[in-house]
């Protein structure tokens, strides 16, 4: 698997003049975002720093030259490591223990199938792994076969194997474009993308910022121009700290 990260800069100088420009297009953000004005409440003012934020992560993307490896370079392919071939027989025995003591917990409740299912959602509400992503729920649900929201156990290990920080980057982005993709059409469309943002950057920001980013997304990463990101696309949208932040989650680490 091939390592995610900027490239070496070519020198000093190069690195001041790249890092002075960042500088300057955050300044120029921060002007036409209004984020300087002393009258804004807390609430706004971290939501525009959250903005911001996203919009120099899209910005550095295009500066790094190691792409993320394709699903089909991976060994044995994504499915081997969704079924957890990829682990040993101890930490399959822990991800099934970690299944059966949250489902005699209760927590976790699935209504629908309660003795064989834990609740994607109230897994992304409530579990310690899941606390401060917002994308949490939406991410275990992408793992439910049935695509009820519910996790069996061959679901749950799929999740485990795929979000455990060992997890191949294809499997996490292929998951993370199952949890962009609201309306389960097969593409993340612009209403997918405003409703994924809505979820991460909270109701501080307003609906122009939120479809500026958006157009911003659809630009850098649409590369076919048909106005939609197919999976392909979608992995180029994913940062190294979207992966660390929001798709790697030990679920089982206190059972090995």
């Amino acid at each position: 698997r091939r390592a995610m990260g900027c490239c070496c800069s070519k020198g000093g100088v190069e690195d001041a003049e790249a890092r002075e420009a960042r500088r300057e297009r955050e300044r120029e953000r921060r002007r036409a975002t209004g984020a300087d004005d002393e009258d804004e409440d807390d609430a706004v003012s971290s939501s525009r720093a959250r903005v911001q934020a996203w919009q120099m992560e899209a910005d550095e993307a295009e500066e790094e030259d190691d792409a993320h490896p394709e699903p089909d370079g991976l060994v044995g392919g994504l499915d081997e490591e969704r079924a957890g071939k990829w682990v040993s027989k101890s930490a399959r025995n822990a991800m099934a223990r970690a299944f059966k003591e949250a489902l005699h917990s209760g927590k976790y409740r699935f209504e629908r199938d309660k003795d064989n299912a834990l609740s994607a959602r109230r897994l992304g509400e409530n579990h310690p792994q899941c606390r401060g992503n917002p994308l949490a729920g939406r991410i275990l649900a992408s793992f439910s076969e049935k695509r009820d929201g519910g996790l069996r156990l061959k679901d749950w290990i799929a999740a485990c194997a795929v979000l455990h920080p060992d997890g191949s980057y294809p499997n996490k982005a292929r998951a993370g474009f199952h949890a962009y993709d609201f309306d389960a059409d097969g593409v993340v469309n612009e209403k997918d993308l405003i409703a994924t943002l809505r979820l991460i950057l909270g109701d501080g920001v307003s609906e122009r910022q939120v479809i500026h980013i958006v157009d911003q997304l659809k630009k850098k990463f649409d590369e076919n121009n048909d106005g939609v990101l197919e999976e392909k696309e979608f992995r180029a949208l994913l940062s190294k700290d979207d992966i660390a932040q929001r798709f790697t989650m030990d679920l089982y680490g206190k059972f090995m």
